[in-house]
């Protein structure tokens, strides 16, 4: 949204999920904030077009995914494997290696 002045104004909400959720929104949030805030030293983003726009919020978000690789990574990656084993304790292992679960071509018959 562009504001007085030719001044841009962005809004987001970053809602955590499950128990630490908040600790990665807050995190996405900062590195958001930072990706902007360093974009907006030698950029004037209310002169970009459109497409101009939609590259630096793809960028932004690729620059939080990355950080909070390197920050959360080894937790993102423990709490997988953790909700894996619940879920495959819960549904049973079927769920994950059986090749029957994977509905067949109608075309092939």
């Amino acid at each position: 949204m562009i504001g007085k002045e030719n001044s841009v104004k962005i809004f987001g909400v970053f809602d955590g999920h499950g128990l630490n959720g908040h600790l990665v929104s807050s995190f996405a949030m900062g590195a958001m904030a930072e990706f902007l805030q360093n974009v907006k030293k030698s950029t004037n983003i209310a002169k970009l077009d459109d497409d101009q726009v939609q590259k630096l919020i793809r960028k932004c978000f690729r620059f939080t995914q990355d950080k909070i690789k390197i920050q959360f990574g080894h937790y993102l990656i423990s709490h997988k494997a953790e909700q894996k084993e619940k879920e495959e304790e819960r549904f049973g292992k079927k769920m994950y290696n059986n090749v029957d679960l994977i509905p067949e071509d109608p075309k092939e018959e």
